[in-house]
């Protein structure tokens, strides 16, 4: 079965439930696999594209802009939002989506709101003009925009019709739908008054900052996380060419990475610093670290080269996966693992269903130039780019299976790597 590998894109990125909700109906369906993407740039996904062949990416901020420039074709959403959230590598290029449309009007339209409602649309960025497309397409005539920054929404005001308006004008107006994509609570909410009969929408389902005004007043409410499903459906369908469109998020499933999160895992091929990250990693978060080889070597009383000559593979393997689920039930930890650690599907299995999963990504050629090949005798003699290259292609779709989290570690040093994980992981995750 030929793997296909999707992936959604940002910075932070391990706060995305995108995972969560895909993953319960692509991962192992017909060879579909989903992760994250952690990038510090945007030129660090073309490599990531081309190592894992990946079939398409959902992208999140601050990347919706920069990714235009990399695509061969734009559909009429992107044209028209100059944002993408979703772009299909196909063999004759990379064509960019923007779903965040349906979003909008998918929830809107299973409560079939009338289009003679009064609509106030919050913020001026990318999700607010996917907010005032979809409330066109739907046939929505009465919309008012509102942003601290009225150059911002004057600019929509010019190329759709909807009304640009000041924070000091919000109250006169009465609204019948409030959709906020704001996403930190500002001063101007506490004035906004809003009729029980109202319905009040977040685009974003992290801060939910309106959801206080919502019970405030009594109206119904839509969880940003409605938002992030419906867009999420189409992404699905665009990525897969299945349009059954389960796709959801339960308390359990936030529940399960939240318990992931406390062991650290890092996982990919021999040079992708895999232990110097590591031991910066755990330093940051003041987690003990470990590394799997080191702990194999203590319980065998030899090195990995003697046990490989002596006991041989099978034997080394075994006490992989001993050492592996033995390490693997503390709490705030951070693991290396070997290279191979992949090569026993019992090995993934313990990874996936107890570890937060970081993938560290280098190409054979930058591996090895990391590796000292006087440390690895197994190597000696070798085209060792050769076996390199061979071995990440035979291990690569395994290391994206077990994966919560890529990175791309080229054109860095393992401290800035170390650094750069850090402040996506204590941005999602309680430390």
């Amino acid at each position: 079965m030929t793997e296909k590998n999707f992936a959604v894109v940002g910075n932070p990125i391990s706060h995305s439930f995108s995972p969560v909700s895909f993953s319960k109906y692509l991962d192992g369906k017909n060879g579909f696999w989903y992760s994250r993407i952690l990038l510090n740039d945007i030129d660090d996904l073309d490599s990531l594209v081309k190592g894992f062949d990946l079939k398409g990416v959902n992208i999140t901020a601050p990347f919706k802009q920069d990714i235009l420039e990399l695509v061969d074709a734009k559909e009429e959403e992107v044209n028209l939002l100059n944002v993408a959230n979703t772009v299909i590598f196909e063999k004759k290029g990379s064509i960019a989506y923007n779903t965040d449309i349906f979003g909008v009007i998918n929830p809107l339209k299973k409560r079939k709101v009338s289009l003679d409602k009064t609509v106030l649309i919050l913020g001026g960025g990318g999700a607010a003009r996917a907010v005032v497309l979809a409330l066109e397409k739907m046939g929505f005539e009465k919309m008012y925009i509102s942003n601290r920054t009225l150059d911002k929404i004057r600019h929509i005001s010019l190329y759709h019709d909807v009304i640009a308006i000041g924070f000091d004008k919000i109250d006169d107006v009465e609204y019948d739908i409030i959709i906020n994509t704001i996403p930190v609570w500002i001063d101007i909410f506490n004035s906004l008054k809003v009729d029980t009969r109202a319905i009040v929408f977040d685009a974003n389902y992290k801060t939910r900052p309106l959801e206080i005004i919502a019970k405030k007043y009594n109206c119904e409410y839509i969880d940003g996380v409605e938002w992030l499903i419906e867009q999420g459906k189409k992404s699905y369908e665009l990525m897969t060419g299945f349009k059954d469109g389960k796709i959801e998020i339960t308390e359990d499933d936030i529940e399960k990475v939240r318990f992931k999160s406390k062991k650290i895992a890092l996982v990919g091929p021999m040079g992708s610093w895999k232990s110097s990250v590591g031991k910066y990693l755990a330093e940051m978060l003041n987690y003990k670290f470990c590394d799997i080889d080191s702990l194999i070597e203590e319980k065998a009383g030899m090195s990995i080269t003697e046990i490989f000559k002596t006991e041989g593979e099978d034997y080394f393997r075994n006490l992989e996966t001993i050492v592996l689920s033995d390490t693997i039930k503390e709490d705030n930890i951070v693991v290396a693992t070997g290279g191979g650690i992949i090569e026993r599907d019992k090995n993934i299995d313990i990874l996936k269903e107890n570890s937060w999963n970081i993938l560290l990504y280098a190409s054979p050629a930058e591996c090895l130039s990391r590796i000292s090949i006087a440390k690895r005798p197994l190597l000696k003699g070798k085209n060792v780019l050769k076996v390199l290259t061979d071995l990440f292609e035979e291990r690569k779709n395994k290391y994206f299976k077990v994966s919560d989290l890529i990175i791309n570690t080229e054109n860095s040093s393992s401290l800035k790597i170390a650094k750069i994980l850090y402040e996506d992981y204590s941005k999602t995750f309680t430390i």
